[in-house]
C-alpha cells in the first residue's frame, strides 16, 4: 500500500513537470503550498498554476474540483494536451491506466509512459 502510495506520488509528480511546478509535490505527497493553493481558491497564483494544483488532487485523491471547462480556459498546448488525455483515461478506467498511476510504468495497451 505504501509503495502504490509513493509510486502514485511520483506519476503526480512527473505530471506536474509538464506545468513547470514539479515542486508543490514530494514522495509523501502534497507540499503545504500544494495545500494552500488549493484551499486558498488559488489566491495569489497564476490560474494555470492552480488548475495544476487542482489536477494533481484529482489524481491524488479526487478532492481537486478541477473541471473541464478550468483546463481549457487556463491551459494550452502540449499541456493541455497532456492534462486532457490523463484525466480522459483516468475517468473512462481505460486498462492501464492504474498501473501508470501505481507504478509509473508504460501502458500495456502500448499508449505513452506518463514519465
Amino acid at each position: 500500500m505504501l509503495q502504490a502510495i509513493k509510486d502514485r506520488n511520483a506519476v503526480i509528480i512527473e505530471v506536474l513537470a509538464a506545468g513547470h511546478v514539479s515542486r508543490l509535490w514530494t514522495a509523501e505527497g502534497p507540499t503545504p503550498e500544494a495545500l494552500r493553493i488549493r484551499d486558498s481558491g488559488g489566491e495569489g497564483v497564476e490560474p494555470s498554476m492552480h488548475t495544476w494544483v487542482l489536477l494533481a488532487f484529482e489524481l491524488f485523491n479526487g478532492t481537486g474540483g478541477l473541471t473541464v471547462s478550468r483546463l481549457m480556459d487556463t491551459l494550452e498546448g502540449p499541456p493541455l494536451i497532456i492534462a486532457l488525455s490523463l484525466l480522459m483515461r483516468v475517468a473512462m478506467g481505460t486498462p492501464g491506466v492504474e498501473s501508470i498511476l501505481q507504478s509509473g510504468g508504460e501502458d500495456p495497451e502500448g499508449g505513452a509512459s506518463i514519465n
